[in-house]
């Protein structure tokens, strides 16, 4: 006759092992694109930190997320600021990921004096 407990305890370490398995790849996945949201806007750089990859923005209204204000905003990497500087007019998309929101877009459309 088979002894049943010993085909049981092996396939029950087999279902435990997949059980963890599936929980920590859950875990680490990243936040689907279908959970990112972009916004588009229009402000003045009023400060850089290229090797941060910061800006400072005095925007506009972004439709459907927040209010005009000056914020820092994250860029998406240092080279995305090359060519700007403080006073450049431009229009820019940033991308929210869950509690993150990155500049993802950023272009010039003109400049205001600084000091004005």
């Amino acid at each position: 006759m088979t002894n049943q407990p010993d085909r049981v305890l092996p396939k029950a370490l087999i279902m435990l092992i997949a059980l963890s398995a599936a929980f920590a790849l859950s875990c680490s996945t990243p936040v689907p694109k279908t959970d990112r949201q972009l916004y588009q806007s229009t402000g003045v750089i009023i400060s850089l930190d290229p090797t941060g990859a910061k800006i400072t923005l005095d925007h506009q209204d972004i439709p459907g997320f927040m209010s005009a204000m000056t914020m820092d905003f994250a860029a998406s990497g240092p080279d995305a600021l090359n060519g700007y500087k403080i006073g450049d007019v431009v229009s820019f998309e940033l991308e929210r990921s869950g509690g993150n929101v990155t500049i993802t877009k950023l272009t010039k459309t003109g400049e205001v004096a600084v000091g004005s």
